[in-house]
């Protein structure tokens, strides 16, 4: 919040993290994490254990509702900010989450792993995770394994390098850094690269890569070699300086063996030039 330098700020019951300057009256004020649940989503309902429960005035009347339409105070008084966090059966996940996953309040206690992805549903409610999903993000990585190994479960690239955090821990990268350019295996493709094709970035001879074309029965017979569990789409063009020039011929979607061909029908009379090209 800015303020004009002669304002007049008076702050009651809030929770503010830096201060400049003075207020004019100040009564209740903290500066702690509010421990919002995903306020990166635009999501700032209190978790459980959040300072802001039960830390407001504690003569409001009744009659009043949060931002769920859930009255307020629930406890022994108002929470700070627009959300009351309510959680009626006491199993400290709060009701509009476990209404929004289960259907019911009372369809879950916390305990439970029905994903099996050893995240409870507490877990869950506090990391915000899908307890119908062992991987929330979709990296790779089960939730519960990022959440022991400091990884976050709601981001599938955390240090912004275009590849999926499960996949650089699976093959051993750092996800904690930009890794994107670097080429351990020394082959004609980078880290990233190989994260689109799907192949081994420690192994040379894993890689997209084209091994034949030659005349088949009425056409053209391509084979090539790649990774499993990415797109790969079959391209052609009449002239191999021009970029934009490449024409679509198939494509194929995960999971591919790590070997395949095609025979494009037809095209032998002409001089044509062909590629794999991988995405995820």
């Amino acid at each position: 919040m800015r303020c004009a330098a002669k304002s007049e700020v008076h702050a009651n019951y809030c929770d503010i993290g830096d201060i400049y300057g003075t207020l004019a009256t100040s009564n209740h004020i903290i500066s702690a994490d509010p421990q919002f649940a995903n306020p990166s989503a635009g999501d700032y309902h209190l978790l459980y254990g959040s300072p802001c429960i039960d830390a407001g005035m504690t003569n409001y009347g009744g009659g009043v509702l949060d931002m769920d339409g859930e009255p307020r105070p629930f406890g022994a008084a108002m929470d700070m900010g627009a959300d009351e966090f309510t959680d009626t059966d006491g199993d400290h996940m709060a009701d509009y989450w476990e209404r929004g996953r289960f259907g019911s309040i009372t369809n879950a206690d916390g305990t439970a792993d029905g994903d099996a992805d050893a995240l409870d549903d507490f877990g869950e409610y506090m990391k915000q995770t899908d307890p119908g999903n062992p991987d929330t993000d979709g990296d790779l990585a089960e939730d519960g394994w990022e959440a022991i190994n400091g990884y976050d479960p709601l981001d599938p690239d955390m240090d912004g390098d275009g590849m999926w955090d499960g996949w650089e821990a699976i093959h051993a990268l750092n996800a904690f850094t930009n890794d994107a350019a670097l080429n351990p295996d020394g082959d004609p493709h980078n880290n990233l690269q190989e994260f689109a094709a799907d192949t081994d970035p420690w192994d040379s001879n894993s890689l997209l890569q084209v091994l034949y074309i030659g005349k088949e029965e009425d056409g053209m017979r391509i084979d090539w070699k790649g990774g499993v569990d990415s797109w790969q789409w079959l391209e052609t063009s009449t002239n191999l300086l021009d970029t934009d020039g490449w024409e679509w011929i198939v494509g194929f979607p995960p999971e591919r063996p790590v070997t395949n061909k095609f025979i494009f029908r037809g095209e032998t009379n002409r001089t044509q030039f062909y590629r794999i090209r991988a995405e995820r």
